[in-house]
């Protein structure tokens, strides 16, 4: 080999293994900025919906100088007798409800400054585990309600008992499907997203907890009415408020999914009363002809009547 060659390769040996490092160093670097931005994600998103408290409460406030200048105007209008008492008094409530946005909006900015600090204290370190991470716990809150939701709709027993949980014609149970769409829809495909995406996936898996509580209220209550609710379950349905104030939606919320002998005998009574009501049927049936066979047989023969050749 030409001794040039051999001179070269001695001298620029350690441009591949540099290169080598220099990739590998890069890529933990990413993968760890990438870790870090996850386990910071619910402080940013605590972060952006402060700032979009604030962007809200400037809006209302803006909003409340326009209508108060617009009171102004229709009052010095109705001094010069160019607007009517009417007039006034729609500004004067349109002022009120920009004053109550104000008001409601300072209260939101104060909340999410109270976010922001709890966000800032429950921060995950590097020791915290992955499925601590805030994604990782929405996505698992997601899973769980999930999870409940395919009971109604895949356990025969809970279908027999809340048939009301797959009724959509129904206002709240409706509410609850079109939020679940909702967090579906914002629920992403990888282990990472934006702070803004992430804000708006958690509200939304949030109204959908709340809607779904309330869907369960619902059916119980159906239930309760129908006869459907499981026995020794209590006037208490899992929706329902509890003494405390809190709610209550864990999964242990229904004692008794795991009897089999209650759901056996629920079974068993709704085979019974169907076989009841076919049996009413056919003898109302059998009362019905033979009440025709009888009149058929004292009622006298029609002369226009054809009769059959002998």
């Amino acid at each position: 080999m030409d001794p040039l060659v051999w001179t070269t390769v001695a001298e620029f040996w350690w441009i591949a293994p540099s290169a080598i490092g220099a990739g590998a160093l890069g890529w933990v670097g990413v993968r760890g900025r990438r870790t870090a931005r996850q386990r910071r994600l619910g402080y940013d998103a605590a972060r952006h919906e402060l700032r979009e408290a604030r962007r809200q409460l400037t809006v209302a406030r803006g909003d409340a100088k326009v209508a108060r200048a617009e009171l102004a105007r229709v009052q010095a209008d109705r001094t010069a007798a160019r607007a009517t008492t009417s007039e006034v008094s729609t500004a004067r409530r349109a002022l009120q409800q920009t004053q109550r946005d104000a008001r409601a909006a300072v209260a939101a900015v104060r909340a999410a400054r109270a976010r922001v600090s709890a966000a800032r204290a429950t921060r995950a370190t590097a020791s915290t585990p992955r499925s601590a991470y805030p994604l990782a716990q929405t996505m698992a809150e997601h899973d769980a309600l999930t999870a409940r939701w395919m009971e109604y709709e895949t356990d025969a027993a809970k279908a027999l008992a809340f048939p009301a949980m797959s009724d959509a014609r129904h206002p709240v149970i409706a509410a609850h499907f079109l939020a679940r769409e909702e967090a579906q829809r914002l629920r992403p495909t990888g282990q990472s997203m934006s702070a803004a995406d992430f804000s708006a996936y958690r509200a939304a898996v949030r109204r959908w907890e709340r809607a779904f509580a309330a869907a369960e209220a619902e059916a119980w209550r159906q239930a309760r009415t129908g006869g459907t609710a499981p026995a020794g379950s209590g006037a208490r349905s899992p929706g329902d408020a509890r003494p405390d104030g809190e709610t209550r939606t864990r999964p242990d919320a229904f004692p008794l999914w795991g009897d089999a002998a209650h759901w056996q005998t629920m079974a068993q009574e709704l085979a019974a009363r169907s076989a009841e009501a076919v049996t009413r049927a056919a003898e109302s049936a059998a009362a019905a002809f033979e009440a025709r066979a009888r009149d058929r047989r004292t009622r006298p023969d029609d002369p226009d009547e054809p009769h059959e050749e002998r």
